[in-house]
């Protein structure tokens, strides 16, 4: 690709000034149109750090960042091109879907475990029924705070539920 000579000196960050010396310089060379190679202007230019005070102690000239630029512009549409498949081959799921399965399956686990005093209580004795029953209540209330913790830290745990009259 080739450019006149104010576009490379946009291009690499320097003057048209600077472009002109290094044209008239011998550096770089101009075709019959007046045009200037882009890659030989980034070699010339990235080879050669500013004279002029525009470009900062240390700083990399504007060939290196460009090409450092396009390095991280390859590495993340790389990264991406790699999710893309690991998504298409399986490998990844929707974290929203994820949580919501997960919430189901609470759900259910909840709902067992709370029907649990009234699906064993019967087979106490009629005198023991309301200890067994208030004892399987406390365990399985301890248990689901706890379920409830260990996913979410920050709320406080939930009052006990209700005791049942026996």
């Amino acid at each position: 690709m080739r450019m006149n000579r104010s576009e490379i000196a946009r291009l690499t960050g320097r003057t048209t000034q600077a472009v002109d010396k290094a044209v008239t310089g011998g550096r770089l060379s101009v075709d019959e149109a007046g045009l200037i190679d882009v890659d030989e202007a980034r070699a010339v230019f990235a080879m050669k750090p500013r004279a002029s005070g525009r470009q900062g102690a240390g700083a990399e000239p504007a060939g290196v960042r460009l090409v450092a630029a396009q390095a991280r512009k390859t590495e993340a549409e790389a990264r991406l091109a790699e999710l893309k498949l690991a998504e298409q081959e399986g490998r990844l799921i929707d974290v929203h879907e994820a949580v919501v399965e997960v919430d189901k399956a609470f759900v259910a686990v909840r709902a067992k475990l709370l029907s649990i005093p009234s699906r064993f209580a019967p087979l106490f004795s009629p005198r023991d029924t309301p200890r067994a029953w208030a004892a399987l209540e406390k365990v399985i209330h301890e248990m689901l705070v706890e379920l409830q913790h260990s996913a979410d830290d920050d709320q406080p745990p939930p009052a006990a539920p209700p005791r049942r009259a026996a």
